[in-house]
């Protein structure tokens, strides 16, 4: 019957036809030499992934959106506690560069002069209380060292980078699972004359190109 018609067309076929049917409509050279550049790099994705008929693709559908929203969460995950360091040494470097002047003023005994000291280093003791009030409020006056949190970010930032590659690339691919998706729902309204059903289109549509 018609659907099986469909799902024995391969995605290459599909993935085919529907970018002949893009540069029927293309205006420009420069749109032609996109098509061709996606056209070639959903071919390769098809390749590199084996997938080649309907139920295989819609198999890598599920599995590559689940991959994605993982891979999303784990470069929030890392970016939130990147600032989160950031934010704790930020912290740290009001506290110590202020503390000498916090130090003076605890040496001296006359009122007087303490109130002009104060009034000369408002900014300094400022920033020295708001930062001793959030580290405590944090770490309960048990600070952590400098070296461990620089040590700890950097090794953050090296695996920050790791994890948004792997994202960037699963995102790629999902563009390209996309492309042929609108393949297959082209060719459903062809030999369907009705598309698809749309879930996921709001994730899916994050993916288009």
């Amino acid at each position: 019957d018609r659907i099986n018609q469909l799902k024995h067309r391969t995605l290459y076929s599909l993935v085919s036809d529907y970018f002949d049917l893009r540069n029927s409509g293309a205006y420009s050279n420069k749109a032609k030499v996109k098509n061709l550049k996606q056209y070639l790099s959903v071919v390769d994705f098809l390749r590199t992934n084996n997938v080649s008929c309907f139920e295989e693709f819609s198999e890598r559908v599920s599995s590559l959106y689940r991959e994605v929203s993982d891979a999303c969460s784990k470069v929030k995950d890392c970016e939130n506690e990147i600032s989160q360091l950031k934010a704790t040494l930020d912290l740290l470097t009001k506290f110590k560069t202020n503390k000498p002047v916090y130090d003076k003023l605890c040496t001296i005994k006359k009122e007087k002069v303490s109130d002009k000291f104060k009034e000369e280093h408002h900014t300094e003791l400022s920033l020295f209380y708001m930062a001793r009030r959030k580290l405590d409020e944090q770490f309960h006056e048990s600070y952590p060292s400098e070296k461990e949190l620089r040590s700890r970010l950097a090794a953050l930032e090296v695996e920050h980078s790791s994890l948004f590659s792997t994202y960037k690339k699963l995102k790629e691919d999902a563009g390209n699972i996309y492309t042929v998706k609108k393949a297959i729902e082209s060719d459903y309204r062809k030999i369907l004359g009705e598309p698809i059903p749309e879930k996921r289109k709001k994730q899916e549509r994050s993916f288009e190109k």
